[in-house]
Formats: structure tokens, sequence, C-alpha cells
């Protein structure tokens, strides 16, 4: 058939809903099995580490942007001539977007070095609140939503990998028994 993909007789067994679960997640977050591996054995993976640091450089792009429209408002649209307090209050706001975006991209480059995970098992929750976002609820700390919510089973058991120092899940997989701990 044209288009479509033949299936060889010769092909393993079918993937337990574990198994499908985890290759899911890992299409996900981008990830790849060694990744997983090397999550398990308390690390970040190549690929992980290198994910933090692009978040940190996005994030500090992001503050230098925000400058800069900043500076566009108070070139094109503030009244002229401009008057100390309008620099001040530019200036103010410019230097906490700076602080906040080379705070970031200071601690993910510190995580992506250090190539460290820790891990979190239990039951997940999955909670909205409203415009603030989708959160992922495990051992009773609360995460931003790393992955859409229909890639998880709410009430399920998880294995949750956290970049410490970021608050961020780089990695999760179902807690089961294919190559888990």
């Amino acid at each position: 058939m044209r288009g479509r993909a033949q299936r060889s007789s010769t092909t393993s067994a079918p993937a337990t809903p574990v198994e499908d679960d985890r290759a899911d997640l890992l299409r996900a977050f981008g990830i790849e099995a060694g990744d997983l591996e090397a999550n398990r054995a308390g690390g970040l993976g190549p690929r992980q580490q290198e994910q933090l640091r692009k978040s940190g450089l996005r994030n500090m792009a992001g503050a230098v942007a925000g400058v800069a429209v900043l500076a566009a408002i108070l070139l094109l649209v503030a009244d002229r001539p401009f008057k100390p307090v309008q620099f001040g209050v530019a200036g103010a706001l410019g230097l906490v977007l700076l602080a906040v975006g080379a705070y970031d991209l200071r601690r993910t480059s510190a995580a992506a070095s250090a190539g460290r995970v820790e891990v979190l098992t239990g039951p997940i929750h999955v909670i909205s609140r409203g415009s603030s976002g989708w959160f992922l609820v495990v051992a009773d700390e609360q995460f931003r939503m790393p992955v859409r919510p229909w890639h998880l089973r709410a009430g399920e058991a998880y294995h949750v990998y956290i970049a410490p120092g970021t608050r961020r899940v780089v990695a999760m997989e179902p807690q089961g028994e294919a190559g888990n701990r």
C-alpha cells in the first residue's frame, strides 16, 4: 500500500501501556531514552542540559526585548520634553527586567552545568489556575505543567525528574515495571 507503513511479521511483542506512555512522554519532552536513563542515575541527559541552557538564553533574550520595548515607548510615545522621572521609571523597569533575565540565565546555566536531577515519585494531579495556567502536583509540590495535560494520567504514580535550583520538570515517566526502580 502506498503511504502506509507495512508491519513485518518479525516485530517484537506489542508494547505495554506503561511503555506506550513512556514513549509518548519522551516525545512530549523532546528527549531520548538515553536522557531518561541518565535521569534514573541522578543526572541530566545531554538534550536536557541543552534545553536548560536554551531556556535561560530565551528568557534573557525576552528580558532584553522587554527593555527595547520600554525604550521604544519612551522614545515614540512619551510626551516631550522628557522629564527626569520618565527616565527614572523606564530605567528602573529595564533594570528589573534585566535582573530577572540574568537571574534565570544564571540558575539554568548552573543547573545544566551541575548535570543533576532530583526525583519525586508518587501519584500526580493536574490542576488549572485559570489564567495562571496548568500545574502538576506530585509529592505535595507544585510545578508549572511541563507538557500538555493529555499526556498524563492524573491519579497514577509517576517518577518526576526535576533540575535542582530551577523548579523545572525535565522528564517524567510512569512508575511501572519496564526499566524503573
